[in-house]
Parts: C-alpha cells; sequence; structure tokens
C-alpha cells in the first residue's frame, strides 16, 4: 500500500524525457554524455598524503604520514596546504600545490625530489575528501573518499540511497566556496544530471535530501489515526467500567 502512494515517474532515476527509448536496441549504446573532464583542483587547508620511494634504496625519501610504520595515522600527520597553497616537505622543501590536480602536484613534486633523489616515484592522495548527506537516505552520516572524483549518485548510494518517500526532483546541495555558502537544487530524476557542473562533489559538500509532501500527508494521517483510535479505546474502557 505505501509504495503506491509514490508513482514510478517520481522514484526512477536518470530518466530520458526524448522518447527515443521506443524500440531501442539492448546490448547497443543509446546516448553518451561528456562528463570525464573533471579532476579536483587542490586549495587551501586540503590535507594530503604525500609518498615518495627513491628508485635506488639509499637515497632520501620523504616518509608517508600515512604509513603504518609511522606513530600516528591522523589527518594531523598529514601535508596541509597552507593559505598561500604551499606544502613544506622534508629534504625538498616548500612546494606550492593550489590549483593543481593530483597529477599534477605528483609531476611538481617529484620534479622537486629530483634534485636529491634518483628517478623518485611520488604518490599524492587527499585525506580530508569529506562529505555529509542528511534528509531521507537509509543512512545519514557524514562520509570520506580517497578518490577526490566522487559524484552525487554515488554519495547517495554510500549513505544507503534514497527512501521511497525522498524528493529525488528537489535534493540540496550546499556548498563552501572562496568564502561563500552556495546553494544548489539537484534533480537526479532527469537524464541530463551527467552533464551538471555540479554532478561532482567538492570536500565539505553536504546533501540534504527533503521528503515528498505525500509523505508528511501520510505522517500526519496516521498520527490523527493513531491519536482517534486511543481516544475511543479510551472511552470504551470508561463505559465498560461505569456500565458494570
Amino acid at each position: 500500500m505505501g509504495s503506491a502512494c509514490v508513482p514510478l515517474k517520481k522514484k526512477v532515476l536518470l530518466q530520458d524525457d526524448s522518447g527515443q527509448l521506443t524500440g531501442f536496441a539492448t546490448d547497443s549504446l543509446y546516448k553518451s554524455y561528456q562528463n570525464d573532464l573533471y579532476q579536483y583542483k587542490l586549495q587551501y587547508e586540503d590535507v594530503l598524503s604525500i609518498q615518495i620511494t627513491p628508485l635506488v634504496p639509499t637515497d632520501v625519501a620523504v616518509a608517508d604520514p600515512t604509513n603504518e610504520q609511522q606513530p600516528s595515522t591522523s589527518l594531523l600527520s598529514g601535508y596541509r596546504i597552507d593559505r598561500n597553497g604551499n606544502v613544506t616537505l622534508p629534504s625538498i622543501g616548500t612546494v606550492n600545490l593550489q590549483g593543481l590536480t593530483l597529477e599534477q602536484a605528483q609531476d611538481t613534486i617529484t620534479v622537486r625530489a629530483m634534485r636529491t633523489m634518483l628517478s623518485p616515484i611520488v604518490r599524492v592522495n587527499i585525506l580530508n575528501f569529506y562529505y555529509t548527506v542528511l534528509g531521507e537516505v537509509g543512512s545519514p552520516g557524514r562520509y570520506s573518499s580517497l578518490s577526490p572524483r566522487v559524484n552525487i549518485l554515488e554519495a547517495l548510494g554510500q549513505a544507503g540511497d534514497l527512501t521511497e518517500y525522498a524528493n529525488r526532483s528537489n535534493i540540496k546541495l550546499l556548498r563552501q566556496e572562496q568564502g561563500r555558502s552556495k546553494i544548489i537544487y539537484l534533480n537526479v530524476l532527469k537524464e541530463d544530471l551527467l552533464q551538471s557542473p555540479y554532478y561532482y562533489l567538492r570536500p565539505n559538500d553536504i546533501i540534504t535530501v527533503a521528503p515528498l509532501r505525500v509523505k508528511n500527508t501520510r505522517s500526519y494521517s496516521l498520527a490523527n489515526y493513531g491519536l482517534v483510535l486511543s481516544t475511543l479505546t479510551a472511552l470504551a474502557i470508561m463505559y465498560t467500567q461505569l456500565i458494570r
């Protein structure tokens, strides 16, 4: 009975309204979207794991702050990008990583490391990529990712998927950017979400999923039914006691 209250039109994600799908052959490409150009760019207060492995063991290496041999594996042991966009690495010095992708940051550190070691191998990961999902999802909470390439559908899936009464056409995204709080509304029912500039998340994004109006009405009705039933039960008990 509950599922019948919400039509499939309000539940199925990434719907195509073009009408071209009718009669389309299966096991073949239907449509494609260009969304693989997004690469997260490092910014102030990002915390990085930076591992530098020299080709020759006798070379000087920079320890990975997340290595199990280190005494601490907390975020405080990572390398935080300062207000000037710099990190300071042992044996290498200060390196500016502001606005670089992870791949570009690896290349930049590699060039600097080559001054003191032979053919260094550099790996850079972001440690503080957190996002929060609230509202009508299976498991609301704060989540993290070692990859900065997380899209909104993956985030919702990580949070236990949308509930039956989630408003999929009006999902709110709160983003902190350059000292400003931005509010964006996304419709995950529409296929063109794949082309949205907000399809991929950024660190500290907050996703809020509101309930459909049908849930509010249903919850309100059930609460009233319960109140009426309780009242009738109490009256029946009182009447039974009076006629004894």
